[in-house]
């Protein structure tokens, strides 16, 4: 096995355990404390009517546990995501026939925008929790939505783009023209 592949594996199956992690226990937890999901996976975002509703909804209790176990499972995910997706689709790309290594330099910038969106949502995650229902704004509010929303949207993008590479791979490989 190589290096570039056992990278690609160890870090996708590190990758798959904190989401296991955190989709089968700590966002269910969160949820359970809050009454409804937690911010980083509301695909459609949210207000500040909704964001200062949960945030009472967690009380202190829920706050750390989002601070402490949530938030730092999602600083490891979004490091795990990078170096594993953005391997994959840089080799997917080779196998579609993008050939030098450019091809991981696209790859790194199409899964860079969600990783640094992840990493800026929760930032804003973290300030909504130390300032407590009371205290957050609307325009703290405003920007962690808008990182999550378009986290999601540019995470999906990457997907698609991988699903083109795979498509063209095929089709290459159906046609006889693969290297």
């Amino acid at each position: 096995m190589s290096k570039t592949t056992f990278a690609l594996v160890a870090c996708a199956v590190a990758m798959v355990a904190v989401s296991a992690t955190m989709l089968g226990w700590s966002v269910p937890h969160l949820a359970a404390y809050g009454g409804g999901q937690p911010f980083d996976v509301r695909f459609t975002g949210y207000g500040h009517a909704e964001a200062v509703a949960f945030l009472k909804a967690l009380g202190p209790e829920g706050r750390a546990f989002y601070d402490t176990v949530q938030l730092r499972l999602d600083t490891a995910f979004p490091i795990l995501y990078f170096v594993a997706l953005s391997t994959l689709l840089g080799l997917i790309l080779g196998w579609a026939g993008f050939a030098g290594r450019g091809r991981f330099v696209v790859a790194a910038v199409v899964v860079a925008v969600p990783t640094l969106l992840d990493f800026a949502e929760n930032a804003a995650i973290a300030d909504m929790l130390r300032l407590g229902p009371d205290a957050v704004t609307p325009e703290l509010v405003s920007w962690a939505s808008a990182c999550s929303t378009t986290k999601w949207v540019t995470a999906l993008e990457g997907l698609a783009v991988a699903a083109a590479g795979v498509v063209v791979a095929l089709g290459r490989s159906m046609m006889g023209t693969t290297r």
